[in-house]
C-alpha cells in the first residue's frame, strides 16, 4: 500500500544512502589530495613505510574518530561500521600514495623487501620419491642446467637451501585427502623459505599433491598466469580490516587459514592485482608490520 510505514522507512534509508554516497566521492577528492601532502612530506633518506616518523605522521591523520557523540547503545554498532570505513579508506590513500610515488606495478613490489638474490646455481634438493620426482621434471623446466641434491629426510632438504648447499628444494605443501599440510608449512617458517612457484602432481584415483619449489629470498612472479602471494599476519583485532584493504587494492582471497597453536595468526593467499599490489603492500607494512611474506607465485599447469 503506498505511503506505508515501510516506504517511510525506505525512502529515508535512500535518502541517506544518497548523502553518503556524495560523501565517498568527496571522500575520496580528498584522499588525493591528503596523499599528494603526504607524498612532499616523505623523507628522501628511508623508503616512506620504513620512517619511523612518517609511520607517525600516517597513523596521527588516520586514527579512528571519537565516538562521544554517538549515543552508548549505537557506540558498537557504528564502531564497527566506522572500522571498515576507515580500513577503506586508509588502503584508498596508500594507493594513492604509492602511485604518486611511482611505486606501481608487480615490477615495483620489489621495493617493499629487502632480500638481496644471492648466487643461484640452480641445483634443487628434494626426497625422492615417483611424485617428488614428477614435480622436478616440472620445475626442472625453468632452469637451465638442473641437478639434484637428494635428501635423507625433509628437514635436511631445507637446510641445504638454509646453509646454500643448493638455492631450491621442493615441499608438498597441499594434498586432497589432508588439505594443507601444516608439518612442512612449520619447516618453511622455520628454516624461512620462500615458495617460487607451485605445481600439482596425480596420486592416484582422483587424488593430487600440491609440490612447491622453494628458495631463501622471494620471486617477483613476472610474466606469470594468475600470480599469487601468501603471507602469514597475526590480526589481533580480526581480518576484516585487512580483507577490506584487500578488496579495494584488487586483491582477492583465496584462502585463509589459521595457524594451529597461534591466535589471531592466519596464512593467507591472495590474488595479486598489477595495479594495487603495491598499494596493498604499503598497507601491511604500515598497518601489520610484522606480517611474513612467504611467497609470490604463479602455478605450472599442463
Amino acid at each position: 500500500m503506498p505511503n506505508s510505514k515501510t516506504d517511510i522507512v525506505i525512502g529515508n534509508l535512500r535518502e541517506l544512502t544518497d548523502v553518503r554516497l556524495s560523501l565517498h566521492e568527496k571522500q575520496i577528492a580528498h584522499l588525493g589530495e591528503l596523499a599528494e601532502l603526504l607524498c612532499d612530506e616523505a623523507g628522501e633518506d628511508e623508503i616512506f613505510f620504513r620512517d619511523e616518523a612518517f609511520a607517525a605522521r600516517y597513523r596521527e591523520l588516520t586514527g579512528l574518530p571519537s565516538l562521544s557523540s554517538v549515543s552508548p547503545l549505537n557506540a558498537h554498532r557504528v564502531a564497527v561500521a566506522e572500522g571498515i570505513l576507515s580500513a577503506a579508506s586508509r588502503a584508498m590513500l596508500l594507493k594513492r600514495l604509492t602511485d604518486s610515488l611511482g611505486i606501481r606495478g608487480l615490477q615495483a613490489a620489489g621495493t617493499f623487501f629487502d632480500e638481496p638474490p644471492g648466487e643461484e646455481n640452480e641445483t634443487i634438493s628434494y626426497m625422492k620419491s615417483s611424485y617428488a620426482d614428477e614435480a622436478y621434471t616440472c620445475f626442472s623446466t625453468l632452469l637451465r642446467e638442473p641437478k639434484v641434491l637428494y635428501g635423507h629426510d625433509f628437514a635436511e632438504i631445507c637446510e641445504n637451501v638454509y646453509y646454500g648447499r643448493c638455492a631450491y628444494c621442493i615441499l608438498p605443501i597441499e594434498n586432497s585427502t589432508d588439505g594443507r599440510l601444516a608439518g612442512f608449512r612449520g619447516l618453511i617458517m622455520k628454516y624461512g623459505l620462500r615458495i617460487t612457484k607451485i605445481c600439482r602432481v596425480e596420486t592416484g584415483g582422483e587424488g593430487r599433491t600440491v609440490f612447491a619449489l622453494l628458495k631463501k629470498t622471494l620471486t617477483l612472479p613476472i610474466g606469470d598466469e594468475a600470480p599469487m602471494f601468501e603471507f602469514r599476519v597475526t590480526a589481533e583485532n580480526g581480518l576484516l580490516p585487512l580483507l577490506c584493504a584487500a578488496e579495494v587494492c584488487g586483491m582477492q582471497p583465496l584462502f585463509v587459514h589459521s595457524v594451529p597453536g597461534e591466535s589471531r595468526s592466519y596464512d593467507m593467499i591472495m590474488t595479486i592485482d598489477d595495479e594495487g599490489f603495491c598499494g596493498f603492500l604499503s598497507f601491511l607494512h604500515l598497518e601489520y608490520p610484522a606480517f611474513i611474506p612467504t611467497g609470490m607465485y604463479g602455478e605450472i599447469r599442463d
